[in-house]
């Protein structure tokens, strides 16, 4: 699972923001987006084939303007902010 803090992105972005996962091998099985005040957090279930995969994910959100954190976790609880 990756969660993403932005600044408003708008739906365009988001669904940039999915291409690029998608164009790198990362198979999206849901998204979903809450908004906290001036923040949008996106969460994002996907499967990530391996770690080569995982830090080209990374490389690729941070080029985003306004993405202030990327998190990643297992689904087991444990997490790692990126």
């Amino acid at each position: 699972r990756l969660q993403i803090e932005t600044v408003a992105l708008g739906e365009q972005s988001i669904s940039q923001i999915s291409e690029a996962l998608t164009h790198i091998g990362i198979r999206i099985e849901a998204l979903a987006v809450r908004k906290e005040q001036s923040l949008e957090k996106i969460s994002i279930a996907c499967t990530i084939p391996d770690a080569t995969a995982l830090a080209r994910a990374v490389d690729q959100l941070r080029i985003f303007p306004g993405i202030q954190t990327i998190s990643i976790s297992t689904g087991h609880g444990s997490g790692t902010d990126v």
